[in-house]
């Protein structure tokens, strides 16, 4: 693939045949949800009053706030000549089909074992319970630009748009929504990080002024 492929997804699993699957990403849109609920009355501690006059009050009535799950939706175009420099890639053999079977795997739920028996574990060639025990869906990264997110794959859809003769796929446009995974990992660490530096930059800018400045404006 060429220098210009920016994107990835990359199966978190210590297994050789972990999926790594680079992918040319220059969307139109892509659709970042993330929300927050809150229960504006009865509050703990607060009554039914959800008034307040200074900032070290906002953390007592926010106690019922309650963070949704981050989502990702990103729609990605792939053609089998974005792959032609990957080893044993051939497009008249198989055209888009490793892709598509990567993007697939991404989604189901696979064994978390290493090596051979990964892939006797998935078959169900090492008993029931075993089977039913070690196999999981994923953790995945998605390498975005600055970002590297650890997600589950919540829907993979796609269509394919161009066939060879032969009926191997070779163009297709696919459908990804990822829901971020935020419990405590490195990765979740390292954005955090990266937004609070990110944001620092339009502290102190013309036109904007921080919670302390208005807080004094206002008489506290």
């Amino acid at each position: 693939m060429s220098k210009r492929a920016i994107g990835k997804l990359v199966e978190y699993n210590l297994s050789p045949d972990a999926i790594v699957l680079p992918f040319q990403y220059n969307p139109e849109s892509m659709a970042r949800t993330r929300g927050t609920e809150v229960t504006i009355n009865n509050t703990p501690g607060t009554g039914s009053s959800f008034a307040f006059a200074t900032p070290m009050q906002t953390p007592r009535i926010m106690q019922s706030a309650k963070l949704q799950d981050e989502t990702l939706s990103v729609e990605v175009l792939f053609s089998a000549g974005d792959y032609m420099d990957r080893e044993g890639f051939s497009i008249g053999a198989t055209g888009l089909q490793p892709v598509l079977d990567s993007l697939r795997l991404l989604v189901e739920p696979r064994s978390q074992q290493v090596g051979g028996l990964r892939m006797m574990s998935e078959l169900g060639l090492t008993g029931g319970r075993a089977f039913e025990r070690d196999v999981t869906p994923s953790v995945v990264l998605f390498y975005w630009g600055a970002e590297v997110l650890p997600v589950v794959m919540k829907t993979v859809s796609y269509t394919v748009d161009e066939f060879l003769p032969s009926l191997a796929p070779i163009k297709c446009t696919a459908q990804l929504s990822m829901q971020v995974i935020e419990a405590h990992n490195p990765f979740i660490f390292r954005d955090r990080l990266r937004q609070q530096i990110s944001s620092a930059v339009l502290k102190g800018k013309p036109g904007f002024e921080p919670a302390s400045a208005l807080f004094k404006q206002f008489g506290g």
